[in-house]
């Protein structure tokens, strides 16, 4: 476990160090709607329901590359079992994103962290990667609306979980 917690942090200081001079962007979303998977030895179980929140920075490196780091938690409702199986997660994410017109543009984001799951009274830390799409809106030339999916899969010793979650929010510019 704390190889997986030092591999996170360097990857977060590599990522983080990288940046210069640019512009920041803080970056807000929730997910009225996820679905996660665990697949144990005794089979696969999917969540009824699931949703989120997200916030997060951005560091637009050169042109339209960005780097950043989001803090997300995630509650995840199973009927199998009576607590919420909750996830807090912190991500160092690396991204690009491309424009369309002046306002609309989308994006791609590739992310690698550590969560934190909880279940009643036991947690555990876990390794995780995710990939975000999605676009956005630009109302100014500060303030934006975004969507997207992000999926996430995660690596825990007795199990490998995937969510997917809709994200809707919005982008702040500095």
């Amino acid at each position: 476990m704390k190889r997986k917690a030092l591999l996170a942090a360097v990857f977060c200081l590599i990522i983080l160090s990288c940046v210069s001079a640019g512009k920041f962007s803080i970056v807000g979303q929730v997910s009225p709607y996820s679905l996660q998977t665990v697949t144990l030895q005794s089979g696969r179980h999917s969540s009824s329901y699931g949703f989120g929140f997200t916030a997060g920075g951005r560091y637009y490196i050169v042109d339209n590359l960005s780097a950043g780091l989001d803090v997300n938690l995630d509650v995840f409702n199973y009927r199998e079992i009576e607590n919420k199986y909750l996830v807090i997660g912190f991500m160092a994410k690396a991204g690009y994103s491309f424009d369309f017109s002046e306002k609309v543009y989308g994006e791609a984001e590739i992310g690698l962290g550590l969560d934190i799951r909880k279940i009643g009274d036991r947690s555990q830390a876990a390794f995780g990667m995710e990939a975000y799409f999605g676009g956005g809106y630009r109302f100014t030339e500060k303030i934006s609306a975004t969507a997207g999916l992000d999926l996430e899969h995660g690596f825990q010793g007795s199990s490998a979980d995937f969510a997917a979650r809709f994200r809707l929010g919005a982008g702040f510019a500095l």
